[in-house]
């Protein structure tokens, strides 16, 4: 177990190096729970096309709230080259809201349509997508699902020991605050390992899995 989650860890090198040269993992699968109970999963499936770096994500919900179940599903494909952010483009199922987004860099900006409208974003602005430590240094991030901006401040790092299906794992953790509040834990060498956060009032985790 703890050899494929080293193994897996090798994709962190591509915060400091261009995507040709990072050795990436093909994928990363994580348990998402609901208060420690399983209710989705959330996948990156990274694929290396010369110098541009294609990850295709996917999340998978159910859960149930009282005598309510929320379903979300939602895919995403983000292209990135020798480091940099190029496209995005989304399909979301947000408990029967569809949502579609399609971007990509143009010049100094972030541009494209979120279900029909246009936007424009900062260049410097990040889609959401934690596997990626680049999140950590910039201080505007968009949702995939709609490209709503968000301001964020992120604290960090310090380093700590989290459990990681029962194995104790050094990690380096940050706390991001703002628009967005997340806690996040990544592997001294950058691999996303985990992150916690509240949603409607319920303890939400996503999990690296082996």
């Amino acid at each position: 177990m703890m050899k494929r989650l080293v193994a897996a860890a090798v994709f962190g090198l591509f915060v400091t190096l261009t995507a040709a040269q990072a050795a990436m993992p093909e994928k990363l699968s994580y348990v998402m729970l609901k208060e420690g109970e399983p209710v989705g999963t959330h996948t990156f499936a990274f694929t290396q096309q010369g110098d541009a770096l294609q990850v295709d994500a996917e999340s998978h919900s159910k859960a149930k709230v009282f005598f309510m179940t929320f379903i979300y599903d939602h895919t995403r494909r983000e292209t990135w080259k020798d480091g940099q952010f190029e496209s995005l483009v989304s399909k979301t199922d947000d408990d029967g809201t569809p949502h579609e987004v399609s971007v990509s860099r143009q010049d100094d900006a972030i541009v494209g349509t979120a279900d029909g409208t246009a936007v424009s974003l900062t260049a410097d602005a990040l889609p959401v997508t934690l596997w990626n430590k680049a999140v950590l240094k910039t201080g505007t991030l968009y949702s995939a699902l709609d490209m709503g901006p968000m301001k964020v401040k992120v604290t960090g790092p310090k380093r700590e020991t989290v459990k990681i299906n029962g194995q104790d794992m050094e990690a380096d953790y940050y706390f991001m605050e703002g628009d967005l509040v997340r806690h996040l834990w990544y592997a001294p060498d950058g691999t996303f390992l985990k992150t916690e956060f509240k949603k409607k009032g319920f303890k939400i985790e996503w999990v690296l899995q082996p």
